[in-house]
Formats: C-alpha cells, structure tokens, sequence
C-alpha cells in the first residue's frame, strides 16, 4: 500500500518561509503516516519543464545493490505545484499508486477510478504533495506554456 498527501492551497509560491513549512508538513506526515527514519534537513529543487516535454522524478529503486550500503537514501519526496494552470496546458502530474478521478472521455470510455483517486486539485498552484520516494510519478507533455515545480526531497539511513 502506498500513501498520499496531497494538500490544495497549501501556500503561496512566493512565501519567503516555504520551506520550512514543506519541510514541518513532511514530518508530521512521516510522524503519523510513513514512520521512517529520516533527516530534518530538506533537499530543494526547482523543476521547469517546458512545451513538449515532460516530468519524470526518480524514484529510489530498493534492490540487493544498495540495501547494505551506508549511505543515506531518498526517503521522502515532495512537489509543490508553483505555475497556475492558467499559463500552462497538460502536465498534469500521473502517479503509479494513484489513480486518476473517475471520469469519461470523449469516446465514452470511463478512466479513472472511485476508490484510490487523487484529488481534483492536485495539479493546482499552491499544492504541495507528499509521497515516499519509491512511488513513480511523471506528468503528462506540457502542450503549451512551463510547467513550474518545487521538488524537496528528504533523505535517511538505509532501510537495512
């Protein structure tokens, strides 16, 4: 089972305390959620991603190679959504445990799905998205305008 935070108007983009506000959010989350061993320090990056392409966040593959290293891993990652869906077209962010909201298509086709569904406000400004570091995410092509993130990732002991 994989487990989601996704939290519409979180903040505002430009809000000088950001951070420390993402990084405050990752750990109650953890705390009440996740339950793992992690730093308090907070890896930020600031993601763009331009018409046509897309987002893929690498995720942390746990296998036999890096299981007994020592080194710390990528634990917890989180997106916060900085461009408002007014200047951008597509990009919508997918998840590989998450399912997108019930709907149907223009062919009839129902996609989606009721019981694991993502919120309709996900891909809003101002969202901030918690998920642990093994869940695959990516968007869909940006058509038209840039897609603007913030990724923070948190970073802990090894598993083993």
């Amino acid at each position: 089972m994989f487990y989601h935070k996704c939290i519409p108007n979180f903040a505002d983009p430009n809000d000088p305390n950001l951070d420390n506000k993402v990084l405050d959010e990752i750990i109650k989350f953890n705390s009440s959620t996740l339950h793992l061993n992690i730093d308090s320090s907070l890896g930020a990056i600031d993601v763009v991603i331009d018409e046509p392409d897309q987002l893929g966040v690498r995720r942390h593959h746990i296998h036999i190679n890096n299981m007994f290293k020592q080194d710390k891993i990528k634990k917890i990652v989180a997106l916060f959504i900085v461009s408002s869906r007014d200047y951008v077209q597509g990009g919508e962010l997918m998840f590989e445990n998450w399912d997108e909201p019930k709907r149907t298509d223009n062919f009839g086709a129902v996609i989606g799905s009721d019981e694991n569904a993502y919120p309709y406000e996900l891909n809003e400004q101002g969202t901030l998205i918690i998920m642990p570091a093994i869940e695959k995410v990516w968007s869909r092509r940006v058509v038209s305008g840039s897609l603007k993130i913030k990724k923070y990732v948190v970073k802990g002991d090894n598993y083993v």
